[in-house]
């Protein structure tokens, strides 16, 4: 997978996300993909990057949520804040 086949599939990934979790704001989607791409980008296999990044962050995304609806609050107090997640 060359580098301009990763980004077109990590904008996929994003936009999938966008749509599984449409009360969160494209910004805060993008943040956590962004995040969960850096904790990977160092491997020398490339092809499963997008799909470990989308199912990472998925999972965050999903924590935020109940966290955002337990509260009542806003997504973008939780970006940024890396938050342990178990990886597969």
């Amino acid at each position: 997978m060359t580098r301009e086949d990763e980004a077109r599939a990590l904008v996929a990934v994003i936009n999938n996300l966008a749509e599984r979790f449409p009360d969160m704001s494209r910004s805060d989607i993008e943040t956590v993909v962004a995040e969960e791409h850096g904790n990977l980008n160092g491997g020398p296999i490339r092809d499963y990057v997008p799909l470990l990044v989308e199912h990472a962050a998925k999972k965050r995304l999903t924590k935020m949520a109940a966290e955002i609806q337990a509260s009542g609050g806003s997504s973008s107090v939780l970006v940024g804040k890396q938050q342990t997640v178990d990886r597969p």
